[in-house]
């Protein structure tokens, strides 16, 4: 399973601060891989944290031999 979520103060806004994170659990919910990051540069939504959540955990699941042999299942609080 991969979680992810991504959050924004002051959303939308020219002082945004936009925040993105994931985890991934095995079958024995043992987590074995997690990342987060803040969006810079840009007018910061929390949508744009959410898909660079799902964005940057997809891109480490395919870099990984162990884990790109299987689905990912995405768990997320957003419906896209």
């Amino acid at each position: 399973y991969v979680f992810t979520d991504g959050a924004c103060k002051a959303n939308g806004s020219t002082t945004a601060a936009a925040s993105w994170a994931f985890y991934i659990c095995d079958r024995n919910h043992k987590v074995i891989a997690r990342d987060s990051g803040l969006i810079s540069g840009e007018i910061s939504t929390n949508n744009k944290g959410e898909l660079e959540a799902i964005n940057s955990a997809l891109k480490f699941v395919s870099g990984s031999s162990e884990l790109n042999t299987r689905p990912a299942v995405i768990v997320s609080d957003s419906l896209y």
